[in-house]
């Protein structure tokens, strides 16, 4: 039996977001392996400066200055570009077939589509197992054909994800998919005091409503926005605050236009590091995604004993119990948005009932720890 290393790539080097989280936490687990782990990255960033700060060994294979970008601009390329992007694709994939002919890894993980499109094509090349855990549940469009066949085990944090696979691959590649909930460190959570928000005495009174997430267009902090002021006519004592920031231009631009962005009850604290905390201090989460694989940060607040608004899109309702954990609605419907807003506002009994529930959930399926485990079992059998 070969005892070549685990090979795990992350292709956006640039950022620490949540999929970069997922992958430090992953490889924080594999500590216990048998194996070398290597992480391979396209270039420098935040995201190999942590690795090596962790102890992690990581490796550089520069992508093509048309791959070298960041989200998906790719996908809104031309068609000429896209040519030139497919060329670059295949002289890099040649590269990457001599580079694992030389570090000759046992299993590679590839953490997002790209590394799939790239390491993983070299990775079939040589025959090489590939597994990838999939958490986007928003198409790719023909990209999406692709993944299927590429792997030899997929594994999905929600089964909302797998709508975008073809129907026919659904079907013929149905013994390569799994289904594995991300998960969330539950001891910190349990560990983490209500943060101090640095929000004034007064406002402490009310009810105080979080976001937490990429200012993006796909976290739907237009939508929450849009209707804040409806429920100040019912709660007029709440605030809202929201975590997270735009990484992207395009995303910046979006974010100066929100509705109510500037009034008087709402915070915006930029990306924090204290999510946990963060939780805790809440009374309640709304999670308006537009696109949302699972909705990790549902299982956050859960596990805080925070109450949990979200929309009924992608794979948030396999983690919020509706009426049990939470409260889940209808993604297009900003009335009903609005009224389950308000009724969580008034009925502090339904929140701390959702709350208490949600934390016994959290901690019996979303506990990274076990999830971790898991994936790493996953990869080693493969």
């Amino acid at each position: 039996m070969s005892r070549g290393p685990f090979l795990f790539v992350e292709s956006y080097p640039q950022v620490i977001a949540g999929q970069q989280r997922t992958l430090l936490a992953l490889l924080d687990a594999a500590g216990g392996l048998d194996r070398r782990c290597v992480t391979v990255v396209p270039g420098e960033g935040p995201m190999p400066a942590r690795l090596r700060e962790l102890g992690h060994e990581v490796v550089v294979w520069p992508q093509p200055a048309l791959l070298d970008r960041y989200g998906g601009a790719v996908y809104r390329d031309s068609v000429l570009t896209r040519l030139k992007v497919l060329w670059q694709v295949f002289s890099y994939v040649v590269r990457l077939w001599r580079e694992l002919g030389r570090l000759r890894p046992t299993a590679i993980y590839c953490n997002d589509m790209r590394g799939l499109l790239t390491v993983g094509i070299a990775a079939g090349l040589r025959r090489i197992p590939v597994m990838t855990w999939d958490k986007l549940d928003k198409p790719h469009g023909l990209l999406d054909w692709f993944q299927l066949p590429l792997v030899t085990l997929n594994l999905v944090i929600s089964r909302a994800v797998t709508v975008k696979y073809p129907a026919w691959q659904r079907r013929l590649f149905r013994r390569r998919i799994r289904v594995v909930p991300n998960g969330v460190d539950i001891e910190a959570i349990d560990g983490a005091q209500a943060a101090d928000l640095g929000l004034p005495a007064d406002d402490n009174k009310g009810l105080l409503v979080g976001m937490v997430g990429t200012v993006t267009p796909r976290k739907g902090q237009d939508r929450l926005l849009a209707v804040w002021p409806r429920l100040l006519e019912v709660c007029p004592d709440a605030r809202l605050v929201l975590v997270g920031a735009p990484e992207s231009d395009e995303d910046r631009q979006w974010a100066e236009g929100l509705p109510n962005r500037d009034h008087p009850s709402v915070t915006w604290l930029g990306h924090r590091d204290d999510v946990p905390a963060v939780m805790h201090a809440l009374d309640l989460l709304v999670v308006p995604s537009r696109h949302e694989g699972m909705g990790r940060v549902c299982a956050e607040a859960m596990a805080a004993g925070t109450t949990v608004l979200g929309a009924r899109t992608g794979g948030i309702p396999e983690v919020v119990a509706e009426n049990e954990t939470g409260l889940l609605f209808e993604p297009e419907d900003a009335e009903d948005l609005s009224a389950k807003l308000q009724r969580l506002c008034i009925d502090a009994g339904l929140r701390r009932r959702l709350g208490d529930a949600g934390r016994l959930r959290a901690k019996e399926h979303f506990d990274q720890r076990k999830q971790h485990r898991m994936v790493l079992a996953l990869l080693r059998d493969i």
